[in-house]
């Protein structure tokens, strides 16, 4: 029943081009995990396991996606030459039948060099000492599977459509639309007349390839399902007045970079430009290093988050009158005037205000307890159409003054 299938996977195994695509792909996953290759975003080295995985993630898709086009084209057109289409017609087996088997065998080729590809970012995990991940990697897979044999159907299709050379460049350029689906989203919001119309065209026609992506680096990391547990924990802890932070005289302008970095795919993700405003003089104050850049975090993700209507998330970094304030804004839309005095309370979500779903209504609750415990303030206003959080901390020199108390602000628009 199925023999036409099992001959086009004997036939590629026999030719061993599945072995060198498969090679080429797992060797530049293993070179961005080696740190042969590194990332940095508005010049910060990314090295944290969860703010690596996403990029290797992201490598992996494409090179999965270009795999399935490159093990897809030639099936077909391949058989033809070697004129097995008119001894299987010969035998009463349709035409549909003969294209639909080959294809399968594309899929199935594709979806094992995939298999290859994400068994080894699953082990650069594990050396990363997430060891939970190798139960989370199922569900990860099948969605990477579902969209890479999405490709391939695609590709068998167009092999029987088009020329060779029109059918793999336009397969292609249709997997590289679906993996850059959020920068397509941000152009479409800049641009206007014909131009908007034609890349919204494009997300409307294209897969969205990033978004699988994106949930199978959930499921890995098992954001999902330990999420609430982790906030209540959190959330416990900073109301235990026997639980002391360890503060240290620390930069607050690199910690902030710090966690812009780590936010930036989220953000940008969402279809939102990412403003930063921080200084290039230092700004230093006493923190919890491993503690506060959870407010941060918890900010940034409910400006990406609850922004739904939106064109911006952005953070600013300014020192003065002996503090540090660190504000995280967004022009959405505004957070509802009864909920504001509660804003800071457990399980009281802004998203109410903002008509989406999603969160555990912790984040802010927990942001605002940290601050607490540094003696700081974490306050919310709405000013010229922005939703704007404030934390306010008490400023330390580590060496001399600096005049006015105040630094010059670099500005980065990222995109």
């Amino acid at each position: 029943m199925m023999g036409i299938m099992k001959n086009a996977l004997r036939e590629r195994i026999r030719r061993k081009d599945i072995y060198v695509v498969m090679v080429i792909g797992l060797f530049i996953v293993l070179l961005c995990m080696s740190g042969t290759v590194t990332l940095s975003i508005d010049g910060v080295p990314v090295t944290e396991i969860r703010m690596l995985l996403p990029f290797v993630l992201n490598v992996a898709s494409v090179i999965g996606g270009a795999m399935a086009v490159a093990l897809s084209l030639r099936t077909i057109p391949n058989e033809y030459e070697r004129k097995t289409s008119h001894l299987v017609w010969m035998r009463g087996i349709s035409q549909w039948n003969y294209h639909g088997q080959l294809a399968l065998a594309n899929v199935i080729s594709s979806v094992a060099a995939l298999l290859v590809l994400y068994a080894g970012v699953v082990i650069f995990a594990l050396a990363k000492g997430e060891a939970e991940v190798v139960l989370r990697s199922v569900p990860g897979f099948l969605i990477f599977a579902s969209a890479t044999a999405g490709i391939s159907l695609f590709t068998s299709a167009m092999s029987l459509l088009l020329p060779g050379m029109a059918a793999g460049t336009l397969s292609a350029a249709v997997m590289l639309a679906g993996t850059m689906q959020p920068l397509i989203r941000t152009l479409s919001g800049i641009v206007s007349g014909v131009s908007r119309g034609i890349l919204k065209g494009i997300l409307a026609l294209t897969p969205d390839l990033y978004g699988a992506e994106y949930q199978a680096g959930q499921f890995l990391l098992g954001k999902k399902v330990d999420m609430l547990v982790n906030e209540l924990f959190q959330l416990l802890k900073m109301e235990d007045s026997g639980y002391t932070l360890q503060i240290e005289q620390t930069d607050v302008c690199e910690t902030v970079r710090q966690v812009c970095a780590e936010y930036y795919e989220e953000i940008t993700g969402q279809g939102l430009r990412f403003l930063i405003q921080i200084p290039e003089t230092p700004a230093y104050a006493g923190i919890d290093r491993k503690e506060f850049p959870r407010v941060i975090e918890n900010l940034l993700g409910n400006a990406a988050k609850y922004n739904q209507t939106g064109m911006y998330a952005a953070v600013e970094v300014v020192g003065r009158d002996g503090k540090v304030e660190i504000s995280v804004w967004d022009d959405g839309k505004p957070i509802a005037d009864e909920l504001r005095p509660a804003l800071f309370d457990p399980f009281v979500r802004g998203d109410l205000a903002r008509q989406t779903n999603g969160g555990t209504g912790l984040g802010l609750a927990i942001a605002g307890k940290i601050v607490e415990k540094h003696g700081g303030k974490l306050q919310y206003a709405r000013r010229e159409d922005k939703n704007i959080f404030t934390v306010t901390l008490e400023n330390i020199e580590k060496t001399r003054k600096t005049t006015n108390n105040t630094c010059n602000s670099s500005h980065h628009l990222v995109r």
